[in-house]
Parts: structure tokens; C-alpha cells; sequence
């Protein structure tokens, strides 16, 4: 293999992940702003609401194509007056953003919602090891180009969850467990594999494994413990 010029073709479940956001919002038509967000990501929330009003929010594309977002901030503070949306929502967003500013951009969601802010984040407990970090790991060593975003992840590092309680706790919000750890890492580290015996050739069967994925995280519940949780949802009402 030539170092570092094949892709991982790991496909993450987007439609689930959004639809952790999306039915925390009770309402047929629905104002929403995504913040993180890209204009194709309406497609998503689509299927859930009879219709609705769909803003995205991002500081730029994104990385696996010219995928745009409404609006761009400077990832800090967003750009809108105090209730400007029915409701908020950020998927997959706070771990991209370094740790001492994440309360901050919570807040300016908050702040910019009438109804309900509702951010979905993937997490981890203190000195554990991450699952982000065997993926990187098993990348160097086959010389395969690791997903943009789970460098990320190692870089801001993923949100700590007795972080994510304080933040939850002083906004005065709500959280719940979600997204099955083992589930969900077994099938994306599935999709690594094959990429590497495959030799690169994997997209194909990696977008049959997503499709897979999606509608094996639906049909699950919630998590009720940490140590079976990936993921976790903050909700904050007005």
C-alpha cells in the first residue's frame, strides 16, 4: 500500500444520530437550527416532521465533500439574536470544539432558542481508553488515511462525562445515555477491516454495512448505564 493514500471508508450512522435530536422535538412543523449542521442534513429531518424550517450553522464544508451550511460563524459565538428558532440541536459537534469553550457554545444555543436546545454528543469516562483511539491506532499501522473526524476526537479529546454532567447541571437541563458502545464500535471497526483486506477497495461493501448499522441502532433502546453508552443527549427547555 502507498502510505497513507487510502481511505478508512469508515461510514458513520448519520440518520441515527440526528434522529437522537430529532425526536426530542415535539412539534409537526418544527423552526430548527443545526448547529454543526450542513444543508444536505435537511433530507434527514425530512422524515420526521411534516414540514419544518431548517438552518444550518458551521464554520466551514465539510471534509469528505463540498457540502455546505446556510450560514458560517467563527465556531464560538452564534450570529442570531436571543430566541431566534423554535429549537437547537448539535449532533456530533462538541467534541470538536476545545474543551474550555464548549460550555459557552451550549450557552449560546440556549440562548438563541425559544423552546428547547437539544445536544447530541458522543462521550468518554476519565482513563479509559477510547475505542477513537484503536481505529487511529490500527490506521498507523496499515498506513490507511484515518477519518478526519476521529482525529479530531484525539486532538480536542472526546467530552468527559463528569464534564458534561456540570454543564447539564449548571443550564439547568436533562441527559440521557445513548447509542450502544460495543454495537456501534464492533461494526465501524468491521468496516476498517475490510477496508484493509480489501486493500482499499471497501466502499461499496462499507456504505451496505451502514445501511445495516442504521437500522440496527433504531431498533434499539436507550442505554441505561455509562459503561454501555457511547453517546448521551442533553436537553435543555425554556
Amino acid at each position: 500500500m502507498s502510505k497513507k493514500t487510502i481511505p478508512s471508508n469508515i461510514f458513520s450512522p448519520i440518520k441515527h444520530r440526528y434522529s437522537l435530536a430529532l425526536r426530542e422535538i415535539d412539534a409537526e412543523e418544527p423552526d430548527i437550527l443545526d448547529v454543526g449542521g450542513y444543508t444536505s442534513r435537511k433530507a434527514i429531518a425530512d422524515d420526521f416532521f411534516n414540514s419544518l424550517k431548517y438552518t444550518s450553522l458551521n464554520i466551514g464544508t465539510a471534509w469528505y465533500q463540498d457540502v455546505f451550511a446556510d450560514f458560517q460563524y467563527d465556531g464560538l459565538n452564534i450570529p442570531f439574536a436571543d430566541k431566534s428558532f423554535g429549537y437547537v440541536i448539535s449532533v456530533d459537534v462538541l467534541e470538536h470544539i476545545p474543551k474550555e469553550n464548549r460550555l459557552h457554545v451550549i450557552s449560546e444555543m440556549v440562548r438563541v432558542a425559544v423552546k428547547r436546545t437539544i445536544v447530541v454528543t458522543p462521550f468518554r469516562t476519565l482513563n479509559v481508553e477510547t475505542d477513537e483511539s484503536y481505529i487511529l491506532d490500527i490506521c498507523k499501522r496499515y498506513d490507511i488515511t484515518p477519518p478526519p473526524s476521529l482525529v479530531e476526537h484525539e486532538f480536542y479529546g472526546l467530552p468527559i462525562l463528569q464534564d458534561i454532567k456540570e454543564y447539564v447541571s449548571l443550564l439547568k437541563g436533562t441527559f440521557k445515555y445513548a447509542t450502544f458502545k460495543k454495537d456501534y464500535w464492533y461494526l465501524q471497526t468491521t468496516m476498517l477491516w475490510n477496508t484493509i483486506s480489501l486493500n482499499g477497495k471497501s466502499e461499496d461493501i462499507n456504505r451496505k454495512v451502514q445501511d445495516f448499522q442504521e437500522k440496527q441502532l433504531e431498533q434499539q433502546p436507550y442505554p441505561k448505564d455509562e459503561k454501555d453508552a457511547y453517546r448521551c443527549v442533553l436537553i435543555f427547555d425554556k
